[in-house]
């Protein structure tokens, strides 16, 4: 059984009635095989897997798309009522959504993220490997950005805050690409973290008068760069695919810059693994 298939397709059907039937006709099996094999495979029920997945896109929305009602986020994430997500939210996570959405909680940290994390992993592993690498030369590219200095588990704070400077001067993603600049890595990162959050400055716009916004440039030069389906998980490993292995087997040498994620397809606005990064490496 392809797992990575059958979270696809969880992913792309989210909002819509998932069950066992729809599960195992997809999966082309009966539905007694289909749970013994998700059981052995995910250690879950397929009705608590279609959950936890349903629960992180909520999750998701409501840290990143700030508009959104409860009740919107429910039928985003193919339940009938707000209570229905309640429920399922406090059952996964501990947190009622909208105290989730107050205290801006880290999805990291939530009690099924480890169970989210194995599920992934099993998408993951060795995907990134032989993925085609381009070197290109790329010219400078004005930014307006952000720069969070704080916890990783403050960046939905910060995005949003951006997020809104951008819709009150219209550049949004469709006329003006998105980037991320990591500064340090996330996943070993504590208090100590530095990610800018930046869009292309497409013409003359203010900034606030907020220390943490700055005009600047992507420097030109050269780039290793690779595309990657599938959200963050697959972009962290094809960042370290670049950097570990690619790189030095090429006699190549990373330059003192930070590494490079544009956002191109963002989730949770299209499924996980519809979601399309590109890992850029500024070389010396």
């Amino acid at each position: 059984m392809n797992i990575k298939n059958l979270i696809a397709f969880i992913e792309e059907n989210v909002e819509s009635p998932i069950n066992i039937e729809s599960l195992s006709t997809h999966a082309q099996c009966s539905e007694s095989y289909f749970h013994r094999e998700i059981n052995k495979l995910t250690g879950l029920t397929p009705g608590k897997l279609v959950e936890i997945l349903r629960i992180h896109r909520a999750c998701y929305l409501l840290h990143y798309r700030k508009a959104l009602r409860c009740t919107d986020i429910a039928i985003l994430c193919g339940y009938n009522t707000a209570d229905g997500l309640r429920r399922a939210f406090k059952r996964q996570t501990g947190f009622t959504p909208n105290t989730f959405r107050a205290q801006q909680v880290k999805i990291e940290q939530l009690p099924h993220a480890a169970t989210l994390q194995s599920l992934l992993k099993l998408t993951t592993e060795n995907a990134t490997q032989g993925t085609n690498v381009q070197i290109i030369q790329q010219p400078a590219i004005p930014v307006y950005g952000i720069k969070h200095e704080n916890s990783p588990a403050q960046i939905p704070s910060t995005v949003g805050q951006f997020i809104e400077w951008r819709k009150s001067h219209r550049l949004s993603p469709r006329v003006s690409r998105t980037f991320n600049a990591f500064w340090s890595d996330p996943n070993n990162a504590d208090t100590h973290f530095r990610v800018d959050i930046m869009c292309e400055a497409t013409r003359a716009v203010s900034l606030p008068q907020d220390e943490r916004f700055f005009s600047g440039e992507i420097p030109p030069g050269r780039y290793a760069i690779v595309e990657v389906e599938g959200g963050d998980p697959m972009s962290q490993s094809a960042t370290s695919e670049l950097i570990y292995r690619y790189i030095p087997q090429h006699n190549e040498e990373m330059a003192e810059f930070p590494v490079l994620v544009e956002r191109i397809r963002f989730y949770p606005d299209v499924p996980l693994n519809q979601a399309l990064n590109r890992v850029m490496v500024l070389l010396k």
